[in-house]
């Protein structure tokens, strides 16, 4: 865990402590690291951006070999 990503969750810890919105943004917000560490939302989000960049630059070739190399390089799940 980053710093980045420790102080996020703490902030989201110290809103969580304030009234029903707070309990209920704190749940959404455990609910979205669940959801977001499954292998079916992450073959989904890849599909997505595969799909995207298949419309924008056409299916891999000899002619956009480069593109698609920096896709598969800088495709961060």
């Amino acid at each position: 865990m980053n710093d980045y990503e420790y102080y996020s969750d703490q902030t989201i810890n110290i809103v969580s402590l304030f009234g029903d919105f707070g309990a209920v943004f704190g749940i959404g917000w455990s609910l979205g690291h669940i959801i977001a560490n499954t292998d079916l939302y992450q073959n989904m989000k890849f599909n997505i951006y595969y799909n995207y960049w298949e419309n924008n630059y056409g299916k891999p070739s000899d002619y956009n070999k480069e593109l698609w190399e920096y896709f598969y390089k800088n495709y961060r799940p």
